[in-house]
């Protein structure tokens, strides 16, 4: 049999896609000797693709360098099941670390906890994300670390993900198995404590839903939100008449409707406050729909108006009989500071909601956003068209759309 050949044995796509997932670990978790061989990496790859890119060019000629880059592959390979590396590589992550959790410690404790870019939640994701590095730079299974705090797997993922809150035990456990020195262990343990602590919506647990308690603790902590409505005015933009009269069309208990409107207006406080950036995208028939009546109607859109030249707002609206879209329901994209913290994509159904933080699936409803903001009317043109629907209201005529 002959022996085959090396072109088939590594090609350059290969290798290129091996160099970029190296450099983003690196990224994440320095290591000075992964580093400097990333750098060796590189430099063969392009000599590789130079070779191969002359057309007299035989295989074997290259075999020797080949060969170079299974060594190295085989070297990396090593590197990368080392529980803790180099003393050096220990030294920087640890100093990372614990330079970042500090900085996210400052800007929590300079507001207090309250109305800060990172709020409870975002601090358990991030601290849940800085605990999976550490476990995975020591080549722990997650198997193996939830042993370690006498729990399951899947007690293990909710931890990294952020999804619950962590107890302190849980975390001083993880760190010691992890072998974590004394700096790096002191400013986890500190971030732990601030992730516990309950967010300001915490005393409306009782009316809330579990699975919108998140996303409220991901609103409180969003850079930016961008928002498709075919239904409503969106929650962050109503007033509290309007939310009152959405809140009876969904059977809202009348001995909770008020803490309801409450906790919807606290929020809308970073939005006032010009700390939250929103883009809003909502169908015509939500601005001619009479929730509440036309008085109630007539008062949010004249909010709305008054709204439409806030710098932080961008509102637009799809006219009646713009061509049909691909759509079919509501949606609420959020973007973090943090770039630990990927986009989420929120839909919310009548008993549960889904989250979604794949890149590939944010990007599809980032494109739906895209493509419906398209064919929006320009924002510039949205007070034109919040005041002729006001004076038609105000006019008790029949608008074009209708009011039914």
């Amino acid at each position: 049999m002959s022996e085959p050949d090396p072109r088939e044995i590594i090609d350059i796509p290969t290798l290129a896609r091996i160099e970029e997932v190296l450099s983003l670990r690196n990224a994440t978790d320095p290591d000075p000797r992964r580093a400097e061989m990333i750098r060796d990496l590189r430099t063969i790859r392009n000599e590789l693709a130079h070779r191969r890119a002359r057309p007299d060019q035989k295989a074997e000629d290259d075999a020797a360098l080949e060969a170079r880059v299974i060594e190295l592959l085989r070297e990396l390979g090593a590197l990368e099941m080392t529980s803790l590396g180099t003393p050096e590589a220990r030294r920087v992550r640890a100093e990372a670390t614990a330079n970042r959790v500090a900085d996210i410690l400052g800007r929590h404790k300079q507001t207090g906890g309250a109305g800060s870019r990172e709020g409870p939640l975002v601090l358990r994701i991030l601290l849940g994300g800085q605990l999976r590095r550490l476990r995975e730079s020591r080549g722990i299974t997650a198997q193996a670390a939830a042993k370690a705090i006498r729990g399951s797997e899947s007690k293990i993922s909710r931890i990294e993900m952020g999804r619950n809150a962590i107890r302190e035990i849980d975390v001083l456990d993880l760190l010691t198995f992890y072998g974590v020195g004394a700096v790096e262990r002191e400013q986890l343990l500190n971030l732990a404590e601030q992730a516990n602590r309950p967010g300001w919506w915490h005393r409306f647990n009782d009316i809330l839903p579990d699975w919108f308690q998140a996303y409220v603790g991901m609103e409180e902590a969003a850079t930016s939100i961008r928002i498709y409505e075919p239904q409503f005015i969106p929650g962050l933009l109503q007033t509290p008449r309007y939310t009152a009269a959405v809140l009876t069309m969904c059977d809202i208990p009348i001995g909770e409707a008020e803490r309801h409107v409450i906790l919807r207006k606290e929020r809308q406080r970073r939005f006032t406050e010009g700390k939250v950036k929103l883009w809003a995208v909502i169908e015509e028939t939500v601005l001619r729909r009479p929730v509440g009546g036309k008085e109630t109607l007539r008062d949010q859109l004249c909010y709305l108006l008054s709204l439409s030249d806030s710098p932080n707002l961008t509102l637009q609206v799809i006219p009646a009989g713009t061509a049909a879209h691909a759509v079919p329901s509501g949606f609420t994209i959020l973007r973090f500071a943090e770039a630990d913290l990927p986009d989420v994509a929120y839909l919310e159904h009548l008993t549960s909601a889904l989250y979604f933080d794949k890149k590939s699936d944010v990007n599809r409803y980032l494109l739906a956003m895209e493509r419906l903001s398209a064919v929006s009317a320009d924002p510039d043109e949205t007070p034109h068209i919040l005041t002729t629907i006001i004076k038609q209201l105000e006019d008790g005529l029949d608008g074009h759309s209708g009011w039914r």
